[in-house]
């Protein structure tokens, strides 16, 4: 058995220590890479849920300026209007609460509403308020 200098034992800790770096970065660079892949796709979903919201939108209305079918439109924006809670998606739910009965639905158009439930009422008011306003004009 040989016997190992305190040079060669300190050369093996040098190398110990350089191949522990090497590890460490070895498994952080993937790490760190995830992490940023996953804040890509996120961001990439909103941008094709936004999307396909405006593809549906822009069929609805093609669809409305052809037939004037004002039930249906109506219906199909109170289904986008459950999961995009937008001012201008719930501004033309108004709108056609409006056109499809301008006599009767004036209230009901009034009452649109959407956001979270912990508004203060002044600001729901002015929000349905001007809503009404333009409807009237």
């Amino acid at each position: 058995m040989t016997e190992l200098s305190l040079s060669d034992l300190q050369l093996v800790i040098d190398r110990q220590k350089a191949l522990g770096r090497r590890l460490m970065w070895l498994l952080v660079v993937p790490f760190v890479m995830t992490g940023a892949l996953v804040y890509m796709f996120v961001k990439i979903d909103s941008h094709i849920s936004a999307v396909a919201t405006s593809e549906q939108l822009i069929h609805i209305e093609s669809i409305l300026s052809e037939d004037g079918n004002y039930a249906w439109g109506i219906h199909e924006y109170e289904i986008i209007a459950k999961s995009h809670k937008s001012a201008p998606i719930l501004a033309r739910l108004g709108a056609l609460y409006f056109l499809a009965n301008p006599k009767r639905s004036g209230s009901r158009a009034c009452e649109v509403r959407g956001g979270e439930e912990g508004r203060s009422s002044i600001l729901g008011t002015l929000s349905r308020a001007s809503i009404c306003l333009r409807l009237y004009r």
